[in-house]
């Protein structure tokens, strides 16, 4: 038995409007079966409700392996599979190509739509968005900071939740992770770190400079470049100790400090890292 991570439901029920198409499934008898399509980067295989395909006539093949949804614990959580459809034929509404892949069923009640997954997304390269041509370039190895190699890493983790997620708030391609401080005292803190291909420095709120009672030294600067706030006067610059919540590795930064930012921590992208991804898309 296998056991396959599935995106939360209440997150299906609403997803970006870039990952949800319009589809269709072409049935054996060549009919067609319209269906709305949600691309699922967290989702590890294809799924179908058990409506669909009881419509479409497939034939079912027994499984005993079940879905379970991302962050979810003990077996109550366990979604059981009606069995797995092989080599579905489908298409997306509009486009000349069609897939055949497998798809796992399921009796879920309130799922309404067909979720492709992960393996199936990469293989076939479906989602065209600046996003994934910039995270494809961070995953290069070559010369850069040992942070980021530990951040191109969790890309790929197994859990999705260990995975950096998409802030597009102050920019076209940002990322935020959870990160651990030290504070003064040698005690840990967590926080949430924005890091960005837009900016040229680092930045730490003025409430979290505070919290963690950090030595701060007097900033030559008058003025600095804020994400999303224009140009600001620090109130000075402190050392930082910081790591992925993955407990492998401290880093040490200097950051800029203000006051009234959103965010608690800015991390600024290597410039070859920059140059090279700003160009995509």
């Amino acid at each position: 038995m296998a056991i396959y991570r599935v995106t939360p439901f209440e997150s299906q029920k609403e997803p970006d409007e870039l990952f949800r198409r319009d589809g269709f499934f072409i049935a054996p008898n060549a009919s067609q079966k319209p269906a709305r399509m949600d691309l699922s980067t967290w989702t590890e295989v294809n799924i179908m409700p058990f409506d669909i395909f009881e419509t479409l006539g497939l034939e079912l093949e027994k499984t005993s392996d079940v879905l379970q949804p991302h962050l979810a614990k003990g077996d109550d959580c366990i979604i059981n599979t009606v069995g797995i459809a092989r080599g579905v034929l489908w298409a997306f509404k509009g486009k000349n190509l069609a897939y055949q892949t497998d798809f796992y069923v399921i009796r879920e009640e309130g799922w309404c739509d067909v979720i492709i997954g992960w393996p199936t997304i990469r293989n076939y390269d479906m989602i065209d968005h600046p996003f994934f041509r910039r995270r494809d370039c961070l995953r290069r190895q070559g010369n850069a900071p040992e942070w980021l190699e530990e951040l191109r890493s969790l890309f790929t983790a197994r859990d999705p939740s260990m995975r950096p997620d998409i802030n597009d708030k102050y920019g076209s391609f940002n990322l935020t992770y959870n990160v651990s401080t030290v504070a003064a005292k040698k005690d840990i803190h967590f926080y949430r770190m924005l890091v960005s291909f837009h900016t040229t420095v680092n930045m730490m709120s003025a409430r979290v400079y505070r919290d963690l009672k950090l030595d701060k030294k007097l900033c030559q600067d008058p003025l600095i470049p804020v994400l999303g706030y224009g140009d600001c006067t620090p109130i000075g610059v402190a050392e930082l100790e910081w790591g992925f919540n993955t407990g492998k590795k401290l880093y040490q930064e200097t950051f800029y400090i203000v006051e009234g930012i959103e965010y608690d921590l800015l991390l600024k992208m290597p410039s070859s890292a920059l140059s090279e991804a700003s160009s995509i898309g």
